[in-house]
């Protein structure tokens, strides 16, 4: 960072760090104000410049609210993308990208991996419970379910949670760390972002169900997507038949007559070399996906399914 002096480096970045992580916007704006004091004055251009125009993208308390299902990080978008680097190669068109992408999509293995995938969240795993809250996982994914349950364990613990009932909203305070949220009667969210985040009740929300002499469980608590309904009513695009290679004949251009075996013979060797020298330029994940794309070509061919 060429802007602040080697000294004062440590010192920067540490305040750089809470202004990313920022709980809030009134925490955020204590930070910066604490690096402005601060003999910066290039550094503060900079920022004011490039970063502070676009603090929805990089500031915490701008998406705290954002529905990431306890996921913050990009991992899983990194995974996706090391999968389809697997199947397409770099040199290919970008129509046939996409038409290899849909195949593999939609073929009959990748759908019936994504139905067992379904089937399995759709079972009701309780590992014996049977205390408050139980009902959750009759109607939504275990996972989810031990969330809610993980609420309501919190909100019977020895955190003493008081409830004060206002215009619209109950506030909750933790009289253990002073923190105090509000949670909204008509759509039971909770400031404190959880509910947001998770599409899931949190102990807030519990605790002013019980100021209001509600019940633990409400299906309407849960966000659709943890239902076993949604899952149930998801449309999947059907498996595509196989492709079956038309039998006919191969013709000299010129003379259109049928070709020799041996002239057959010179003119796929002469296309496997192409396919041949076109797999050594790859990587060798990419070698590894055409390789044994062409073994099973090869077997296909062995065992007449053409």
């Amino acid at each position: 960072m060429k802007l602040v002096s080697k000294e004062s480096l440590p010192d920067v970045l540490t305040k750089v760090h809470s202004l990313v992580y920022a709980q809030s916007q009134d925490k955020f704006e204590a930070v910066w104000q604490d690096i402005k004091n601060q003999p910066h004055a290039d550094f503060i251009r900079y920022m004011e410049n490039n970063w502070l125009r676009c603090t929805e993208t990089w500031a915490l308390y701008e998406h705290r609210d954002a529905a990431t299902l306890g996921n913050t990080t990009n991992n899983q978008i990194e995974s996706h993308f090391h999968k389809i680097k697997n199947v397409i190669i770099s040199k290919r068109k970008f129509g046939e990208c996409v038409r290899t992408l849909v195949e593999v999509c939609s073929s009959s293995s990748v759908q019936q991996l994504h139905a067992e995938h379904i089937q399995l969240h759709k079972q009701h795993y309780t590992n014996g419970y049977q205390g408050p809250g139980v009902e959750y996982f009759k109607y939504c994914t275990s996972y989810a379910a031990k969330k809610v349950i993980e609420q309501l364990n919190g909100l019977a613990s020895g955190e003493k949670y008081k409830a004060n009932i206002g215009n619209g909203s109950i506030s909750v305070t933790n009289s253990k760390s002073g923190s105090t949220f509000t949670v909204d009667t008509s759509s039971m969210n909770c400031s404190c972002g959880f509910t947001t985040s998770m599409l899931l009740p949190c102990r807030h929300v519990f605790a002013a169900r019980q100021k209001l002499s509600l019940p633990v469980f409400a299906v309407e608590l849960i966000g659709t997507r943890w239902l076993f309904s949604s899952l149930a009513s998801c449309s999947h695009p059907q498996p595509t038949a196989r492709v079956y290679l038309a039998s006919t004949h191969i013709f000299d251009n010129a003379t259109r007559r049928c070709l020799s075996r041996k002239e057959k013979f010179s003119k796929a060797s002469a296309l496997l070399e192409q396919i041949s020298i076109a797999m050594s330029k790859t990587g060798q994940a990419q070698f590894n996906v055409m390789y044994n794309f062409m073994n099973r070509v090869k077997e296909k061919f062995e065992s007449g399914y053409c």
